[in-house]
């Protein structure tokens, strides 16, 4: 009897699935902040090429495409995570590793030595698939060697130390610049007049929408009636063609009284004392 298969312990499936939570919940955080940063490179690098600081601006450039290419990189570390907490159940009902399972797997196991200063739950995750599918599975895994199973091209090539592409560079130069609204002309020895009317007609397919400010009312239309309302007891309209429409028809017999302005210059001031005193006698 062999003593070491008898003490051999299994893999912690519950430890399994606790790390994998943590390690999303850490993989999120990372992300959201990672893209922060991005997004203020971004703003310094408008200013760059406003100031005409080109050398400058590429240098910086490659920055922000590093944090991308991370950024990317982590959003599928965390789908390969979450796909291993939704089918932690047949991880743990399965001896083999399930087909579906394949690639996730090594490209957790294949990205933990580049992600463990920042997510240290990938390591314990690695620990746990290690005992579960073997140390040499796991070996081969990280140095990517296996010839039936391979790691994601993208997870490698987002993750990969080399320097970005020049196009590449200039791409983003230009989004940029658009984004911001300053002049860039890009280096017609690098991008092609396809790729250089391709980013024009993106550009020109999102302009900037300038949202409204206090400081900036929206104006009327020039055919609107517009009613200003004074204060007081009794507020009435200051449209005087409303005003007219709103008032009364006067029912009181009233006797006809001479318009001054009609163009008689003589008024009969008996005609009007016999008038008046007939309203008294009423």
């Amino acid at each position: 009897m062999d003593l070491k298969n008898i003490f051999k312990s299994g893999p912690n499936y519950t430890k399994l699935k606790t790390n994998l939570r943590l390690m999303i919940n850490r993989l999120k955080l990372l992300e959201r902040k990672r893209t922060e940063i991005a997004q203020k490179a971004r703003v310094e690098i408008a200013e760059y090429l406003r100031s005409g600081k080109l050398d400058r601006a590429r240098v910086r450039v490659e920055h922000i495409i590093r944090e991308d290419y991370a950024v990317e990189a982590m959003e599928r570390i965390e789908m390969y995570a979450d796909l291993l907490l939704a089918r932690s159940g047949l991880i743990e009902s399965q001896t083999e590793l399930d087909p579906g399972l394949e690639v996730a797997v090594a490209s957790i196991l294949w990205a933990s030595p580049r992600l463990q200063a920042e997510v240290p739950e990938i390591s314990a995750v690695c620990q746990e698939l290690s005992t579960k599918y073997g140390k040499e599975f796991a070996q081969a895994c990280v140095s990517n060697s296996l010839e039936s199973i391979e790691v994601n091209e993208k997870l490698v090539s987002h993750m990969s130390i080399a320097a970005p592409k020049a196009n590449l560079i200039e791409k983003y130069l230009l989004v940029i610049a658009s984004t911001y609204n300053v002049k860039y002309e890009a280096d017609p020895t690098v991008l092609s007049e396809e790729e250089l009317a391709s980013l024009q007609l993106m550009s020109s397919s999102q302009p900037s929408q300038r949202p409204l400010t206090l400081s900036q009312p929206p104006a009327a239309p020039s055919d609107s009636v517009l009613y200003y309302y004074k204060p007081g007891p009794q507020s009435k309209l200051s449209n005087p063609a409303h005003n007219e429409a709103a008032a009364p028809n006067s029912n009181l017999n009233l006797p006809d009284v001479p318009n001054p302005g009609s163009g008689n210059k003589d008024v009969d001031f008996n005609d009007l004392e016999a008038r008046f005193n007939k309203l008294k006698k009423r």
